[in-house]
């Protein structure tokens, strides 16, 4: 059966958007772009231990817009914890006035408040924190949340919710081959605690690491992953395709 065309949203002025224009075409089919997001990591990549946590905020408003923030923290902490301080982050997000469109780089979100771990980090020449896709860099092993804030989105079963593509998403940009993405799964309803009801989230550890294991230093490697998630609309259950393309952003903190 023919997909039913998906709706294009409009970004707002200053958020970006990226499509799935130039993929691999419906998630899931073809062949996969390296390994696959939701492997274990080969035994040469060594223990999982990030630097940092990625926060990753995507959101609806009106008309099919579509809104994203991001930014990183300290993440040197066991797995259980990560998630915890994960959702400890977001709830407190949601928690000021305008909810989910309250930016993690406001004052008391950014390292100027009372709270050390709330600092984000200043990649030098780019804001604390971003509301577009294209400063998704990485140059340490992290660990990266990405909740869907919608009440009735239903993530991708964890083989298809992120998945590595072959192109960028001009469609003419040859992306790499994915060494570096893995783990990938669902963040259970029992550890949303707070942010239950509110959407859903999925986790992913990058190892910025090349096929042996070893760190990508220079040149920057790129990577395309689509997100995919379904959410209800008037036509019954919509799937929705988020392509950010990403890199280990050589030279940059986190």
């Amino acid at each position: 059966m023919a997909r039913r065309p998906t709706p294009t949203p409009t970004p707002r002025p200053g958020r970006a958007l990226r499509t799935t224009r130039g993929s691999i075409g419906p998630i899931g089919s073809g062949p996969p772009n390296g390994h696959e997001t939701w492997e274990t990591a080969p035994s040469g990549y060594g223990k999982f231990e990030p630097e940092y946590i990625c926060l990753v905020h995507i959101g609806f408003g009106p008309n099919w817009t579509l809104t994203v923030n991001h930014a990183s923290f300290p993440g040197k902490l066991d797995k259980p914890a990560r998630v915890a301080r994960a959702v400890e982050i977001f709830e407190t997000k949601f928690s000021k006035p305008g909810g989910g469109s309250y930016e993690f780089q406001d004052p008391t979100m950014g390292g100027y408040g009372p709270y050390p771990w709330q600092k984000t980090y200043h990649q030098p020449h780019r804001n604390v924190d971003s509301t577009t896709f294209d400063d998704l860099l990485f140059a340490n092993r992290t660990e990266i949340f990405i909740f869907i804030e919608h009440p009735q989105v239903v993530l991708f079963p964890k083989e298809k919710m992120l998945v590595p593509t072959t192109f960028a998403s001009d469609g003419t940009t040859k992306t790499d081959s994915n060494e570096s993405f893995f783990g990938a799964e669902h963040v259970t309803d029992a550890e949303l605690k707070g942010l239950l009801g509110k959407g859903k989230m999925m986790r992913l550890e990058n190892y910025v690491a090349k096929a042996n294991g070893s760190k990508i230093k220079t040149p920057p490697e790129k990577y395309s992953l689509n997100i995919g998630f379904t959410i209800p609309s008037g036509l019954g259950p919509m799937m929705v395709v988020v392509d950010p393309d990403t890199g280990n952003g050589m030279g940059y903190e986190p």
